[in-house]
């Protein structure tokens, strides 16, 4: 079973990468990312990646705080 973990490839998610991704693969899951096309706009191979995986999870995590007091997303 494959599985596309999507996230902020950046040091501020990198929780996700240290702490979800092994506790995935400890269920005998291959995870699939898109960490090494990272800077790129979502393209046809992440598109490509998500189709021949059996799931998806994807993280929606903070950025830049706005003046309002939200905050931006990846």
């Amino acid at each position: 079973m494959n599985i596309f973990v999507g996230f902020g490839y950046n040091d501020q998610d990198l929780w996700v990468k240290e702490l979800v991704i092994p506790l995935i693969q400890a269920f005998d899951v291959k995870v699939v990312t898109g960490e090494d096309l990272h800077g790129q706009i979502i393209s046809q191979e992440v598109t490509d990646r998500i189709k021949n995986s059996d799931g998806l999870m994807a993280f929606l995590t903070r950025r830049e705080v706005l003046q309002s007091g939200k905050f931006t997303s990846h």
